[in-house]
């Protein structure tokens, strides 16, 4: 059979265009034949002994559905009662309805057994599949779609029929394609009819009631199943099968000499090689909206709708921008451009191509960032500054070297540090415009019970004198303030009863608000995604529950610029109604996920930023962006937060920000950011 399997070729696009991995799972429907009044033959025996051939399928198709569940594939049976009638067209109805979407991925089996009522000497095992050309008959039509699979219907049945005989050692009646039966001709999805043996012949029908038999039966056919699905299939772009083969080396050599393939395992469910070409459309501030296999599609389709882009998948470099500048030139030593890129990466390939002495500048800034030209220096490049420590505490602590690595100079009018649980956000969510107020104290951790002997040191090396800390004692104990007191500090805690308390007397302690962030007190996102915009810009943050918020909260906003953050889940409009009825200035910034708003934010206070630094660290967790608030002060840098990839949305806000000059540094604070992630985004921001 594998050469017969190598070189078929799907010369019909199925009627079900489905992609290939939209469901990603093998499914067997198995259709145990006859049931209820309907007995089936009644073979030699059954007149006398009431075994019938409704009971040999049932049994049959049970065990079948046994293996292969535990073999991994979904199985739906029409039905598993003997006493259950189903007409022909019920039984179809009820197989299609279970491959509805996901008929590729799904093969039809219906169990009988057979009677030659005149001859008791004939057995033997035989099967059936729907043959179009062979079959045809004008009174009994058949469902399209079924005609479109007849080639797979006949490849499951050269896997199934060779197997059964294998397994039960009947006599083979062959592979038959000349019967219209109803089911294997209106079932849409591969589909074959089997008669397991003569129940008319005494010894066959004795056989067939053995278990022993039924098991062996059931053990054939769910090893065609097995064989059946054990294939590579090689897909075009457009999800039509091209060729099928048995072995994964041979499907890929394939694929590797058409343009636009794909390799799927169909056992496994999974593509194991693809070649595609796909261009993707991005509109900013929106998800991807369509992608294509050819370039110039999914351009001519960008280039109908505002502010959008083309993104190479594979490459992740952008090809084409109806509101993006291409920022890169490639140039001879006189200067002249020769092609001009948004990205770096791309520049420089296309220089290092050509073989000749060029260099890749900055647009904007006229920097050279790469050459190959004697004599020619590069004097545009991003420096990687990595705030990384063992734990959180220590990364606290790098943070605040990074902000005072000659410690507080004498002349520094608030020598102090905000000190916070390292362990739970509740409290230490708003600190951030506190700290930004005292001076731009930096934010160090510790743990509830005992203060770290690093951040002994760090307060020792910074010569601060006064500490700030954060929550009541059930965040940071009173041994904690006990120790800084013996260290000659002067300790004042901010602490509620709760976290909504405590956040408060934080807000208390601000000067000369300008506007308030309304967050949620049980979710650190979104409130961590702004704290370093509302530390650098004298906001506040105010933390609320999600469907009510307190007075004194309510009071606080009054009359102030409000940015409710995040969507209905964190916030409810009836919050939202509340804080509207203190406030005529209320907008809700909100996105499918805390990423998503974030974008919303930095978007839109990006004219308050303009450094040449950049600020990444870790969505997934609070304590690092938090400590890093205090660097967004002091260099008006945006602090960008990623988790394993970087989001969309974000991306966009990346393209567009173009401070005088360009980022010259990128600073990633804490140890869960992918190194991938910086280079993508230094690709952009030269």
């Amino acid at each position: 059979m594998k050469k017969k399997i190598a070189m078929l070729v799907v010369t019909m696009t199925m009627f079900l265009v489905i992609p290939i991995l939209a469901s990603a799972e093998k499914n067997v429907v198995i259709d145990p034949g006859h049931g209820g009044w309907d007995s089936g033959t009644a073979g030699f025996s059954g007149s006398s002994t009431g075994f019938y051939e409704k009971h040999a399928n049932l049994a049959i198709s049970k065990m079948v559905r046994d293996k292969l569940n535990a073999a991994g594939f979904n199985v739906y049976m029409t039905h598993d009662n003997l006493d259950t009638y189903l007409s022909l067209q019920e039984r179809t109805e009820i197989a299609n309805s279970f491959a509805k979407g996901k008929n590729d991925q799904t093969v039809f089996v219906s169990v009988h057994h057979n009677a030659a009522p005149t001859n008791p000497y004939v057995r033997g095992f035989e099967s059936y599949h729907y043959n179009n050309k062979y079959a045809w008959e004008a009174e009994y039509p058949p469902d399209p779609i079924q005609v479109a699979y007849g080639s797979e219907s006949e490849r499951l049945a050269e896997t199934i029929h060779p197997s059964v005989l294998n397994s039960t050692g009947l006599n083979d009646k062959g592979m038959r394609n000349n019967q219209a039966f109803y089911v294997i001709r209106n079932t849409q999805m591969p589909s074959l009819l089997l008669e397991m043996g003569y129940m008319s012949n005494p010894q066959e029908e004795a056989l067939i009631k053995t278990w022993s038999f039924q098991n062996s039966a059931a053990e054939g056919i769910k090893n065609g199943i097995v064989s059946y699905f054990k294939v590579y299939e090689v897909y075009s772009a457009a999800n039509k099968r091209l060729k099928i083969y048995e072995t994964q080396e041979e499907a890929i050599q394939y694929s590797k000499s058409q343009s636009n393939t794909y390799v799927f395992d169909k056992y496994q469910q999974k593509k194991v090689y693809e070649n595609l070409n796909e261009y993707s459309v991005y509109q900013k501030g929106k998800e991807k909206l369509k992608t294509y296999p050819i370039k110039e599609d999914a351009i001519q389709y960008a280039e109908s709708l505002a502010n959008t882009r083309v993104v190479d998948e594979h490459t992740e470099k952008i090809l084409w921008s109806n509101y993006l500048p291409k920022k890169y030139s490639v140039q001879t030593e006189a200067g002249k451009s020769l092609w001009s890129y948004y990205d770096v990466n791309s520049a420089i390939e296309y220089a290092k191509w050509k073989a000749t002495p060029l260099k890749v500048v900055d647009i904007d800034s006229k920097g050279v960032i790469w050459s190959s030209i004697d004599g020619v220096k590069i004097n545009r490049f991003i420096n990687d500054t990595n705030l990384i420590g063992l734990d959180r505490m220590e990364t606290a602590i790098k943070v605040s070297k990074d902000l005072y690595p000659n410690g507080f100079s004498s002349s520094k009018a608030k020598k102090a540090v905000v000190l916070a649980t390292a362990y739970d956000f509740a409290d230490a969510l708003s600190v951030g415009p506190l700290a930004a107020q005292l001076d731009n104290a930096p934010i160090l951790l510790t743990a509830k019970d005992k203060l770290p002997l690093q951040v002994e040191k760090e307060l020792a090396r910074l010569n601060a004198k006064e500490v700030y800390m954060i929550g009541g004692k059930g965040a940071v104990s009173n041994a904690v303030q006990d120790r800084l007191a013996k260290l000659g500090l002067t300790v004042t805690r901010v602490g509620g009863a709760d976290r909504y308390a405590t956040n408060l007397l934080i807000n208390k302690k601000l000067t000369n608000v300008k506007g308030v962030f309304v967050a949620s007190g049980k979710n650190y996102a979104d409130a961590l995604g702004a704290a370093p915009i509302a530390s650098a810009n004298q906001w506040a943050i105010v933390l609320t529950g999600k469907d009510s918020i307190n007075s004194t909260a309510l009071s606080y906003v009054k009359g102030k610029q409000v940015k409710v953050l995040g969507g209905g889940s964190a916030i409810s409009s009836t919050v939202e109604q509340s804080i509207k009825r203190y406030s005529t200035n209320v907008e809700r910034l909100s996105g499918a996920d805390r990423y998503k708003t974030l974008a919303k934010v930095l978007t839109k206070f990006k004219s308050m930023m303009g450094s040449d630094k950049f600020i990444v660290s870790t969505g997934t967790n609070y304590p690092d962006a938090l400590t890093a608030s205090a660097l967004s002060v002091k260099t008006k840098a945006p602090i960008v937060l990623v988790g394993g990839t970087l989001d969309g949305h974000l991306e966009d806000f990346i393209l567009e920000y173009q401070p005088a000059g360009g980022v010259k540094e990128v600073i990633k604070v804490g140890g869960k950011v992918d190194d991938a992630i910086i280079e993508k985004m230094k690709n952009v921001l030269y």
